[in-house]
């Protein structure tokens, strides 16, 4: 009977921590505790004889097949990655993990998301790329100027962000927020920042990507001095 009464026990545990967090798949081996205790408990006789295998197998089973129904109809529909891929052929972005050619170990960051990417030559971490074809969840990118990243990036965003205009002598506030209208880039030169209806340049002590809200640290006759929120 205390083997039972343990068994039923250890199985509601493991059910309420299946319930917390979906998706670990201990649904099965919960299932199966929790009905073996309540037979076991009702059923003392039964307990550790030639049946007990027996019925944790058909329960296992049964367990199983139930868990993973419950678990396609607890995932979201994925959209098909090709289609997802090959939507992003044009668009531009900025290389986070230096891409080596004939491998697949780059990475790009194009609208905030991550993809793997490929190139007919090395480029570095930082460098503004274009995508020029997918396959799949991969990309495969050529390197492009700054200026033409600017460009592009504004071109794509401008739905969110108001056109660049000429970028104007600092007048904000430390402590402002702005936000990001062309990359900014230790590496590359400065970028510009929107802070109201004006058009600053701007400084980083990283990559900051257009359409990033911002925070004004400093400013001076060149600009302003940013950080990420």
């Amino acid at each position: 009977m205390m083997i039972a009464i343990i068994m039923l026990i250890i199985g509601i545990i493991l059910l309420l921590a299946e319930a917390a967090a979906p998706g670990n798949f201990i649904i099965v081996p919960a299932t199966m505790l929790t009905i073996l205790g309540i037979v076991f408990v009702f059923i003392p006789d039964q307990l550790l004889t030639i049946y007990t295998p027996i019925l944790a197998v058909i329960i296992l089973i049964i367990a199983a097949v139930l868990a993973i129904q419950l678990y396609k109809r607890m995932s979201p529909v994925a959209p098909p990655e090709t289609l997802v891929g090959t939507s992003l052929v044009g668009r531009v972005g900025i290389v986070t993990t230096m891409i080596t050619p004939s491998t697949m170990l780059g990475k790009v960051r194009v609208n905030g998301e991550v993809w793997s990417a490929e190139a007919n030559c090395s480029i570095a971490a930082g460098t503004p790329v274009k995508i020029i074809a997918s396959e799949g969840v991969h990309v495969t990118v050529e390197e492009i100027s700054k200026e033409e990243y600017d460009k592009c990036s504004a071109q794509e965003s401008k739905a969110t962000v108001p056109p660049i205009t000429e970028a104007k002598p600092a007048k904000s506030k430390n402590g402002e927020t702005a936000v990001v209208v062309t990359l900014i880039s230790p590496g590359l030169g400065t970028g510009k920042v929107k802070i109201g209806d004006e058009v600053f340049n701007a400084t980083a002590d990283c990559n900051i990507y257009a359409g990033t809200e911002v925070r004004v640290l400093s400013k001076d006759a060149n600009g302003v001095r940013v950080e990420e929120i």
